[in-house]
């Protein structure tokens, strides 16, 4: 009988090909049944016998499974590429996925395949001691153990020490040739299978599991994410745990959010901006981080939360164009804690030191209350200009910057080598939405416009912007005294159940000229007032920026008309100087937004708001995880279980991206 190689349990037919690259044990030879081929003279065989057994793309047939499984070995001790047939279908817990949109079990690096300067020998029955000792010597080999304990399973079975700078493929080739060898082989490294969730779009979620996969057009660098899946061969149910969104709401009737919403109340939380047991979201930014935290995993539909299972708190503190007052949120806070929450997500910040909030940031620390913060989305160090709440120095908060699929800092994401302290994905993140969000731009056309409104193209720094004026001849003259005109379109938002718009302004304004934001839920002349923009003066660039919510009322009308009020009185104006100031107003890039609640939506953004669930979601597993851990603890985990990015260090505390298992590994 020629001598072989012992083949080993890791020859897994469901995932040799992903794996296959790594496992290059068979150097020399590759025996099927009793049919001996030596690898480099019967290469032209084998890729004719390759062709036939794996057919236009599948096979099923054991026997095949086995050839295949050989055949790739073979082929990749011969540095050829092997490429999976294209939309190789993959199945994993009976849910089929695509193999070229996720790596169901990525491939480990060679040094974690066996152990160094180890293998085992397996001598021939009757072998006597002096014999198995001289063998080994030949090859400068010693026993560590004899492993004959169970004579039933093996007899003669040794684990032996090898030289660590050798290939234990080619120490054990070498010593299975003896004729008293029955086989030898390196001492493999078996790891837990990773818990790969069913749901349809686990694999754009690369925050969760990154292989490098395209996200939004944009492709990613290989395990730069939150190592989820090893987190979930530990914990992946939190359901004892209270995590509070404080944010825009969320939608509670969401597919994958209505399992996991909080208990404590009837409607899941409460809504600051309304004052009512209400907290639905009509803006998007609460129900997306929510489903980051929280979304239900392996449930076949959507995307998958860091916590598979989990209590969400809905705290609505930031009203459907997502702002929020300091009475809201400080209430929003000392809600949180007073009904039982153990991690608060606060995806919003302000550049001001506020008091009442401070006040409440603190009322949460006094009560074991963990608070991670979005570091805010100005590109600037906080060390400097600082972003609250992130930048409190309470001991519960984690102040969190964004990264993208790269492992670079997202390039809107705030940083602070004292202020900021760790990392996570906050670029293409895919998550739950409201419902579906349209936008109406026009680009004023069918526009009903007044006296001395006019529409025309200006430039701003080399880019042309067509824009709605008044005065007409706007950077050209004065507008004048005296002026009631009203420039309006009309929009059809029957079934809306939220409605803002948004828009950009240069604006030359004398004091008590203004522009106003109207409306007409009737249709029709602008009758009712929203927002005031009076002396106002922007220096000749579109330094001004609205968003102004018409929920209440535009939100289910047929023909609401939309639009601005021009108002000046007798005293003066404001003179133009081309280039640098306009008389007036410019208005541009003016959007309606209409939202329609469903219970299926999702939509992928980016923002450190992003960035921050990724970590109260990993907050909430090290609690499920060991319900005594107090917020010191796992704040501890969270820092000491990171992975090191060089991209992360010297601007943030740690240097680090936060890692789900590392995170676990430290309590």
């Amino acid at each position: 009988m020629s001598k072989r190689l012992f083949m080993p349990g890791w020859i897994d037919k469901t995932r040799v090909l992903h794996n296959a690259h790594i496992l290059s044990v068979f150097l020399n030879y590759v025996q099927v049944g009793d049919f001996v081929m030596r690898s480099r003279f019967f290469s032209f065989v084998f890729i004719i016998v390759l062709t036939l057994a794996t057919g236009a793309c599948g096979h099923n047939n054991s026997d095949t499974d086995d050839l295949m499984t050989l055949l790739l070995l073979w082929q990749l001790t011969q540095n050829t590429s092997i490429t999976p047939c294209t939309n190789a279908s993959v199945n994993v817990n009976g849910n089929a996925m695509t193999a070229n949109t996720i790596d169901i079990d990525a491939p480990r690096l060679k040094q974690d395949l066996y152990v160094p300067g180890e293998i085992l020998v397996q001598f021939k029955p009757g072998v006597s001691s002096q014999t198995t000792t001289s063998i080994l010597n030949v090859h400068g080999l010693r026993t560590i153990r004899n492993l004959s304990a169970v004579p039933q399973v093996y007899s003669n079975l040794r684990l032996v020490q090898a030289d660590v700078t050798q290939s234990m493929e080619a120490v054990a080739l070498a010593v299975a040739q003896h004729p008293d060898v029955e086989f030898a082989q390196p001492n493999y490294i078996y790891h837990a299978t990773e818990t790969i969730p069913s749901d349809s779009s686990f694999g754009e979620l690369w925050g969760l599991r990154n292989t490098g996969q395209s996200v939004n057009g944009s492709t990613g660098t290989f395990d730069v994410d939150i190592d989820a899946p090893e987190a979930w061969d530990l914990v992946s149910d939190c359901s004892g745990v209270v995590v509070a969104v404080l944010d825009t709401g969320i939608n509670y009737n969401h597919q994958d959010l209505a399992g996991n919403m909080w208990r404590g109340t009837a409607l899941h939380g409460y809504d600051f901006i309304d004052n009512d047991s209400n907290p639905m979201d009509l803006n998007g930014h609460g129900t997306h981080v929510a489903g980051t935290i929280g979304a239900s995993g392996n449930n076949g539909v959507g995307v998958t939360g860091v916590c598979w299972n989990t209590q969400l708190m809905a705290v609505r503190v930031l009203n459907d164009v997502g702002s929020g007052t300091s009475a809201a949120i400080a209430s929003g806070i000392n809600y949180a804690v007073s009904n039982g929450a153990h991690i608060i997500n606060a995806s919003l910040s302000t550049t001001v030191n506020d008091p009442a909030v401070a006040a409440a940031v603190n009322n949460a620390e006094s009560n074991g209350v963990i608070l991670v913060a979005a570091a805010g989305n100005n590109g600037s160090n906080n060390d400097g200009t600082p972003n609250y709440p992130a930048s409190y120095t309470n001991s519960n908060i984690i102040s969190v910057a964004a990264v993208d699929q790269s492992g670079n800092l997202a390039g809107f994401s705030n940083y602070g080598a004292t202020s900021v302290d760790v990392g996570a994905p906050g670029v293409n993140i895919k998550s739950c939405w409201p419902g579906e969000t349209r936008v109406l731009n026009n680009n004023f056309s069918n526009w009903t416009k007044g006296s001395s409104w006019g529409n025309s193209n200006y430039t701003y720094s080399s880019t042309s912007y067509y824009m709605l004026t008044n005065p007409i001849n706007w950077y050209g003259s004065s507008y004048g005294n005296n002026v009631l005109s009203n420039a309006y379109g009309q929009y059809n938002l029957s079934g809306a159940d939220a409605v803002s718009v948004d828009f950009y302004a240069d604006l030359g304004l004398a004091s008590g000229d203004s522009l106003i934001l109207a409306y007409n839920p009737l249709g029709g002349s602008l009758s009712n007032g929203l927002t005031s923009y009076t002396n106002i003066t922007t220096s000749g660039a579109l330094g001004y920026s609205g968003s102004v919510s018409l929920t209440s009322g535009c939100a289910g009308r047929s023909g609401c008309s939309i639009g601005f009020q021009f108002s000046t009185n007798a005293s003066g104006t404001v003179a133009p100087n081309p280039g640098t100031q306009a008389s007036g107003a410019g208005i541009t890039g003016f959007n309606v937004h209409k939202l329609q609640l469903n219970s299926t939506a999702c939509h992928t953004i980016n923002g450190t708001s992003m960035a921050a669930p990724h970590v109260a979601g990993v907050a909430a597993l090290l609690k499920a995880r060991n319900p005594g851990a107090t917020h010191a603890t796992i704040i501890s985990a969270i820092y000491n279980g990171g992975v090191s990015l060089a991209a992360l260090s010297g601007i943030t505390s740690q240097g680090k991206i936060v890692n789900a298992r590392g995170a676990i590994n430290q309590l």
